[in-house]
């Protein structure tokens, strides 16, 4: 059983077409660039939050106090 199992895992591997190192520069340079962007939105939208809160708690305090 264990030597079939081998067997068809080689075969199958044979049938992959793998990328050529511009498909995996372009894939990898298109990641980089989403993963920046996601990030930069996430910091943004945390800092509006932040200040969205800190408006808010100040209203607050100038009413109460």
């Amino acid at each position: 059983m264990g030597k079939s199992v081998i067997k068809e895992t080689k075969s199958e591997l044979k049938k992959v077409i793998w990328p050529g190192p511009k498909d995996v520069t372009v894939g990898t340079a298109s990641v980089v660039v989403i993963s920046g962007l996601i990030g930069l939105f996430i910091v943004l939208a945390d800092m509006a939050s932040y200040k969205i809160v800190e408006l808010v708690t100040n209203g607050i305090t100038s009413l109460i106090g």
